[in-house]
Formats: C-alpha cells, structure tokens, sequence
C-alpha cells in the first residue's frame, strides 16, 4: 500500500512539474520524497512553483512563501515576467 502511494504522489509531482516546463535537473526523486509527510511533499511541490514566481492564492502558502527573501511573484531565472 505504501508503495502505490509513492507512485501516486510521483505521479502527480511528474505531471505538475510538466506543466509548468521544469527541465530534468530539477526532478525530485523517489528518495528524497522516502519519510516525508504528506503535508512535507506539498510545500516541496509549491516550492517548485514557488521558485518560478508563482503567485498563490491560499493564505498559508502566500503568507510562506512571500516570507522567504528568495520568492518573487512573477519573475522568471532569466528575469521575464
């Protein structure tokens, strides 16, 4: 049963970092998700996005993110919007 819920929260990690068009050096692989929550494994997965400029609409993860000096809402690595 564990294992169908790693390759489930996998699953769902692959195809939301597809969707937002992440290369491959920034998969998150099996081990580092081995022992972690499932509330862990959803701040992994917004900080993803978090890292892209994300905006966030929930309290708790805009009041998080715009807590950490590296977010910025909007800016890409390359400086683009």
């Amino acid at each position: 049963m564990k294992s169908n819920k790693s390759i489930f929260i996998i699953l769902l990690m692959v195809l939301s970092v597809s969707f937002i068009g992440l290369t491959e050096e920034q998969v998150i692989t099996p081990q580092e998700l081995e022992g972690k929550t499932l509330a862990q494994i959803y701040m992994m997965r917004n900080e993803i996005f978090a890292q892209r400029g994300r905006p966030f609409k929930t309290y708790e993860l805009n009041n998080y993110f715009r807590s950490q000096d590296w977010y910025q809402i909007g800016v890409n690595e390359d400086g683009t919007v």
